[in-house]
């Protein structure tokens, strides 16, 4: 299947400067149960660089996923991508997980209030 065609069971949005902690923040989710092996995950690094189409792409990835997590933090609070993502994933009425590391202490915005939160600080 080509990746313009990839439908993800999962969505992951995150700053591009949070990227090294993607891939552990997805063992630990795997760990507590939230992923499982039969959840897709689809992550930025999947996108091409360039791409003419891609917020359509993205729209359409976050619009087929079942579930979407973000990475929440000070780089994604700054973000216009994560910002731009969770509108959508809050539009298409997606389950939104939202993951904290314990290192960026940020209040949560309105729009994240009422979610499913995952403490990973003890995984870092």
């Amino acid at each position: 299947m080509a990746k313009s065609d990839y439908q993800p069971g999962v969505f992951i949005s995150y700053a591009r400067s949070d990227a090294r902690k993607v891939k552990s923040i997805l063992k630990g989710l795997a760990a507590r149960g939230v992923i499982t092996k039969e959840d897709s995950v689809f992550k930025e690094e999947d996108l091409p660089a360039k791409h003419a189409e891609l917020r359509k792409q993205v729209q359409h990835l976050i619009r087929s996923s079942s579930k979407f997590i973000v990475v929440w933090g000070k780089n994604s609070a700054q973000s216009q991508w994560v910002n731009y993502e969770l509108g959508l994933a809050d539009a298409f009425g997606k389950q939104v997980i939202v993951v904290i590391d314990g290192v960026d202490q940020l209040p949560l915005p309105v729009k994240l209030k009422d979610v499913q939160i995952v403490n990973m600080s003890a995984e870092e």
